[in-house]
C-alpha cells in the first residue's frame, strides 16, 4: 500500500484600512499551516502633505485562509505664513498633525521693529549767513 503524505497550505491575502494615502500592501502569500504570515506593511507612507502610519494589524497563526489588515491612523502637514504685516514676523516652524488633532504653532503677538535713533543736526540758511562774517572774507565789491 502506498500512501501519500500531503501538508496544507493557507492563502494569506493584506489590504490597508484607514489609511488617506495609497498604501502598497504585501503581496498575497501561500504558507504553512501553524505558520507565520511574512508579508511587512509600510511603517510610514507620505504623499504631500498626508501620511498614514501603521498601527497594527491583525496577524494570527495562519490555521486557514486569512486576510490580514493592516491599521493606519493619519497626520497632516500644517505650515504657517504671516500676512499683512510691514515688518518680517517669525512663523512657527510647519509640524505634522494627529488628524483631528489641533495645530501647536504659535505666532507672536506683537513684533517690533527696533531702530536705532540717530541725531541729525541740520543748519539752515539764516543760521549759515548769521554765523559767517562777511566783512573778513570780502575784501572788495565793485
Amino acid at each position: 500500500m502506498i500512501v501519500g503524505l500531503y501538508s496544507n497550505q493557507y492563502q494569506v491575502t493584506y489590504s490597508a484600512s484607514g489609511n488617506v494615502v495609497s498604501v502598497a500592501v504585501p503581496t498575497s502569500e501561500w504558507i504553512d499551516a501553524s505558520g507565520s504570515a511574512t508579508g511587512i506593511f509600510p511603517v510610514q507612507v507620505t504623499v504631500g502633505g498626508s501620511r498614514s502610519n501603521f498601527v497594527s494589524d491583525n496577524r494570527t497563526s495562519i490555521t486557514e485562509p486569512i486576510l490580514i489588515v493592516g491599521l493606519y491612523s493619519n497626520q497632516y502637514q500644517v505650515t504657517y505664513s504671516a500676512s499683512g504685516n510691514v515688518v518680517s514676523v517669525a512663523v512657527p516652524t510647519s509640524e505634522w498633525i494627529d488628524a483631528s488633532g489641533s495645530a501647536t504653532g504659535i505666532f507672536p503677538v506683537q513684533v517690533t521693529l527696533a531702530v536705532q535713533e540717530a541725531t541729525l543736526s541740520v543748519i539752515t540758511v539764516h543760521q549759515l549767513l548769521t554765523n559767517f562774517d562777511l566783512a573778513s572774507t570780502v575784501t572788495s565789491i565793485k
